[in-house]
């Protein structure tokens, strides 16, 4: 929206893309509830323009050197961000507060709080507190991969795209040290007593912040739900409406009894985060982008790790294949033919099925290969789970890092990246 030369022109491309998905033309705007980022787009549009008409500076810049064989790069500052500035974490803070209203147009993850409400709903329906058409109204269908997940958990349930899943740790058990932290802080116990104290009152909300807290724990990643969750039902204890029984003065010296208490370690967990100063550098993949730009074609197709595609896409604007939405089922199954690159699999086959998909160039990661963040978390181990067939042969990935021929040619190289060009 911000690159292109209009607003429509940039809505088509966004409506239309062929780029994201090689060779599929699909509408990114709808498929990755991008109307956030088309509406912070148009409103950035605007206020460059009024920036420029009257001259305002809204950015400073400086080249900083970063030593010999390294291209120098900006620094800036800033009175509003555009494309090289913004950043996920932050853009997503304003949008997960509105998420009550409208989470499933903005949010990727709308799914697992869907499911949650769901049950929520379901819960408050069984009590007879609400009627059927009310229930029929609410409830809507559910990504079949979620399930998949959960059932994980509780069996030994096991397919490719489940240990994709599981195996990252942002889908593991929650961390120990979180729930100490949200203890420390009151957060945990605050929530618990006013559930306690209005458990005949907020039904729902009991449920949901249940039904949280079972996700949270199952799956770490999931407390981004969770949290906040605790952190509305603790907000509870100021209200005089629910807690009105008492005189207003006792009242008022409990809620900052409770501040000054959760402020304690509150205040240390700002400080530490405050203090976490660092760089991130990545050269191995610079010189990987840098080359790309400079050596392939304009529509060259590329496909790999899901991670790189995305930085592909977004620093070279080269056709990909596949890409991290792995919440789509079509987009899963693309991902797991590109992935064949790390099974057991003959060369030729893993050669057959990129050509399938219209891929030019494979990048191929050594880590991807060897690495496992614990025992049949490899990709290799994880392909085992289907292809019982070539069960105990050597990795194609490692084939194709000895001996790319004669279906590959080795075109880059470094310490972490191989670029093959398909024959």
């Amino acid at each position: 929206m911000i690159d292109a030369d209009s607003v429509s022109h940039g809505l088509h491309e966004i409506m239309r893309d062929n780029i994201t998905e090689f060779p599929s033309t699909i509408n990114t705007l709808k498929r990755f509830n991008l109307y956030p980022e088309v509406i912070l787009g148009i409103a950035y549009r605007l206020y460059q323009s009024i920036s420029d008409f009257y001259g305002y500076r809204t950015k400073i810049c400086w080249k900083v050197n970063r030593g010999e064989g390294m291209s120098p790069v900006s620094s800036c500052e800033v009175y509003q961000s555009d494309v090289d500035f913004t950043t996920e974490r932050k853009f997503w803070l304003p949008i997960l507060c509105t998420s009550n209203v409208s989470c499933y147009a903005y949010l990727t993850f709308a799914q697992f709080a869907l499911l949650t409400q769901t049950l929520a709903v379901f819960g408050v329906y069984v009590l007879q507190l609400i009627p059927k058409a009310t229930f029929i109204t609410v409830v809507a269908g559910q990504s079949a991969h979620i399930g998949e997940i959960f059932r994980s958990k509780f069996s030994d349930f096991q397919n490719f795209h489940t240990m994709l899943y599981t195996c990252a740790k942002e889908f593991d058990f929650i961390e120990t040290e979180t729930l100490w932290k949200l203890l420390k802080t009151l957060l945990i116990p605050n929530a618990a007593i006013v559930l306690i104290a209005l458990i005949g009152q907020l039904i729902y909300h009991t449920l949901q912040t249940l039904a949280f807290t079972a996700m949270a724990l199952l799956i770490m990643r999931l407390k981004l739900f969770w949290t906040p969750q605790l952190c509305l039902i603790s907000s509870l204890i100021a209200s005089r409406q629910l807690f009105g029984w008492g005189k207003k003065e006792v009242h008022f010296a409990v809620i900052a009894g409770v501040l000054a208490c959760m402020a304690v370690s509150g205040s240390a967990n700002i400080k530490h985060e405050l203090s976490i100063i660092g760089e991130f550098s990545n050269y191995p993949q610079e010189e990987l982008v840098e080359w790309i730009n400079g050596k392939t074609d304009k529509d060259a197709v590329f496909a790999g790790s899901m991670p790189v595609m995305a930085t592909v896409k977004l620093c070279t604007h080269r056709p990909i294949v596949n890409h991290p939405h792995y919440e789509d089922a079509g987009l899963r199954e693309r991902t797991k033919t590109v992935y064949t690159t790390y099974s057991r699999k003959p060369v030729e086959e893993v050669k057959k099925n990129l050509q399938r998909l219209g891929v030019q160039y494979l990048i191929l990661e050594d880590g991807w290969c060897r690495r496992r963040s614990r025992p049949g978390c490899s990709l290799p181990e994880i392909w085992d789970l289907e292809d019982k067939e070539n069960f105990g042969k050597e990795p194609s990935c490692m084939k194709l890092q000895k001996k790319p021929g004669p279906y590959f040619k080795l075109v880059f190289a470094n310490s972490v990246y191989q670029v093959l060009q398909l024959k």
